[in-house]
């Protein structure tokens, strides 16, 4: 048994001698055999996003013989961004293996830091959390590494956060209402991309109530009515299958009362040339209504200026007399930022208003339809 296993030391070692004469070793066998960790490199997750948030990315400054790994921690799972900087030009290609001795089948990254960019370039790739093993061509190497998140969140009020997100990648917020208002969301490229986005908003029991088709080239804000005792889940995810969204995202409360009638007969007074503000939510049916009446104090022109957001569909004004007759119907579109002003016209389609009592009907056009509201009468 001994001269067998003497025999047989003597021809493996014999195999690689020859092997390594001729270079006809195999990679992997070799990198399973000489292959050592020589350091640790933990990538700095962001929180908030801001520029003193990315200025904590870790900085590693590491010289690789070529052989040797680099422990590589990911501590939440998100997209790593290493920024690289290297001695000496050209392509470097980086292996990212899951195991220690790195005998298995790597994935395969490479960085271009030619003369014509300075030897430095960054390196963008998702990762999941968990600990891996990197392995660099020989060369000294500058690198600062941190993580645009992509986990489960609990959203705060004035809060910014920092994201990314791709087709496969949802990040999710959470956020439940002590009070009845709605929030602001404000979001902001951190890395510039063009690719289209959803923004999705369910209820506690994970229906679907509403989502927004947003990009980064509009600065158009997301208005979401939000009911006391209530929890929301706002989900983030790109469009396109190659889509990556690497973004600043911050939802401020304001808070707002629905204070109307839900029926002409118990419409909600409101004074001449006074603001009527109000909000139609996503989990209310079209068919609901908000009911408002209005004096007007004199035979006049009168101005109906009408302010708000609205997504998913329209917000309808009918405004009608006091006999029920319908004066007409003026629309809230699902755009920017808007302020609309519209002379009413009476029944003879002059726009000299008699002395009486209006009603105006606020309803959405979708079920899916939400937003924010405000009107009044004025004379100008």
């Amino acid at each position: 048994m001994n001269k067998r296993n003497n025999f047989f030391t003597r021809f493996v070692v014999a195999f690689m001698l020859v092997a390594l004469l001729v270079g006809n070793i195999p990679t992997q066998f070799i990198s399973a055999q000489a292959a050592f960790v020589t350091t640790t490199m933990t990538p700095y997750v962001l929180t908030t996003g801001s520029d003193a948030d990315q200025n904590k990315a870790r900085h590693y400054e590491y010289t690789s013989n070529g052989n040797s790994l680099v422990k590589f921690v990911v501590q939440e799972s998100g997209c790593v961004s290493i920024k690289i900087s290297t001695e000496k030009a050209g392509y470097i290609p980086i292996a990212i293996h899951k195991k220690a001795d790195a005998s298995d089948l790597p994935t395969n990254l490479k960085a271009q830091c030619t003369e014509d960019r300075g030897n430095q370039d960054t390196i963008l790739q998702y990762m999941k959390k968990g600990t891996y093993y990197l392995k660099f061509p020989e060369n000294t190497y500058k690198m600062d590494m941190m993580i645009y998140p992509s986990k489960s969140r609990t959203l705060k009020n004035n809060t910014f956060y920092a994201g990314y997100c791709d087709y496969n990648t949802t990040n999710t917020f959470t956020y439940k209402a002590t009070k009845t208002g709605y929030l602001n969301f404000k979001q902001k490229p951190l890395i510039a991309t063009s690719a289209a986005y959803k923004v999705s908003f369910y209820n506690a029991k994970g229906k679907e109530i509403m989502d927004i088709v947003c990009d980064h080239n509009t600065n158009r804000p997301i208005i979401f009515p939000v009911k006391k005792g209530q929890t929301y889940v706002m989900k983030i995810k790109t469009l396109n299958t190659d889509g990556k969204q690497y973004y600043q995202v911050r939802a401020i409360y304001t808070p707002r009362s629905k204070k109307c009638g839900t029926t002409k007969a118990k419409a909600k007074a409101i004074g001449f040339a006074k603001s009527a503000p109000g909000m139609i939510f996503a989990e209310e049916s079209e068919k609901n209504a908000d009911w408002y009446k209005v004096t007007n104090p004199a035979t006049q022109p009168v101005l109906l200026t009408i302010f708000g957001h609205t997504y998913a569909g329209s917000l309808d004004f009918t405004v009608y007399n006091a006999s029920g007759r319908k004066l007409g119907v003026y629309h809230l579109m699902p755009t920017t930022t808007v302020t609309l002003k519209y002379w009413l016209k009476n029944t003879n389609k002059k726009t000299t208003m008699p002395k009486g009592t209006y009603y105006v009907k606020v309803q959405k056009s979708k079920k899916e339809t939400a937003g924010i509201y405000s009107f009044k009468f004025s004379k100008q």
